[in-house]
């Protein structure tokens, strides 16, 4: 988090901002051993080589499986899988660079 000149007048230095908090949830996700986590689309390879990609991805969706009524988690997983599958049928079309 930043700084505050006052952390003792107030609570700011408490509260993250939005930033902050995809910041600081992408930097856990990345301490996290790839090979551990549960690749929900194994066919998607990842854009880095350092796969933080496909850790978020697999990240988000653990946490939405795990926090969401099963409904608004397989409308999302099931959205989220029709782009996938889309950008996949556009990188074989030859319409999109092809991932790493």
């Amino acid at each position: 988090m930043m700084t505050n000149k006052a952390e003792t007048e107030n609570d700011k230095h408490l509260n993250m901002t939005y930033v902050e908090f995809l910041e600081a949830f992408a930097r856990v996700v990345d301490r996290l051993e790839a090979r551990q986590m549960e690749d929900f689309f194994y066919h998607y390879p990842p854009r880095s080589p350092w796969k933080l990609d496909k850790k978020l991805e697999s990240a988000l969706l653990t946490v939405f499986k795990e926090c969401l009524p099963k409904r608004q988690y397989t409308a999302a997983h099931n959205k989220y899988s029709s782009t996938v599958d889309l950008e996949l049928d556009m990188i074989e079309a030859g319409e999109l660079p092809p991932r790493i």
